[in-house]
């Protein structure tokens, strides 16, 4: 019973699969089963790559599963030429599971991503709380139409990291 991290692929029909039923147990109004289609429907594989590639948006939805059905969810936009990614952690799972989630989510943006920054957008029904943001170097900006924000930045942790 091990633990998978995987990025969303409309091209896979097991994902389609587990977002279909996640969605229908968890969170009716969430469109990535509908989105994960449309795309597949839309764009051939090789297309999709290709615009993947080329578009300065970035569009990517990590998630962890168990023995075949998805356990987290994370939801990452952002902006290539500004390196910044925004994080939404969905809060239909616990704790622990938004906690490590998020730290791959954070991990895949500043290191595949190759993001400077990575600002997460917390609904208030999520369970993570203020201390862990603050003991993993997050800092708090308050709430924004809602959204509890914090942001991390690679370039301060190489600031903080340097000692005279």
């Amino acid at each position: 019973m091990k633990e998978k991290i995987e990025v969303a692929n409309p091209y896979n029909e097991e994902h389609i699969n587990m977002f279909k039923e996640y969605e229908q147990n968890y969170r009716p109004s969430n469109s990535t089963y509908g989105n994960l289609l449309q795309t597949r429907n839309m764009l051939s594989e090789s297309e999709y790559k290709k615009l993947e590639q080329e578009r300065p948006e970035i569009v990517k939805t990590l998630f962890t599963s168990i023995n075949g059905r998805i356990t987290s969810v994370a939801h990452l936009t952002g902006e290539k030429d500004l390196r910044r990614c925004r994080i939404i952690i969905d809060s239909a799972t616990n704790k622990k599971a938004q906690e490590r989630l998020l730290t791959e989510a954070e991990n895949y943006a500043f290191t595949n991503l190759k993001m400077a920054e990575v600002a997460v957008l917390q609904e208030s029904e999520n369970s993570i709380s203020p201390s862990y943001f603050k003991q993993h170097g997050f800092d708090d900006l308050g709430t924004v139409s809602g959204m509890q924000v914090y942001t991390k930045s690679k370039e301060a942790e190489k600031i903080e990291s340097y000692h005279m």
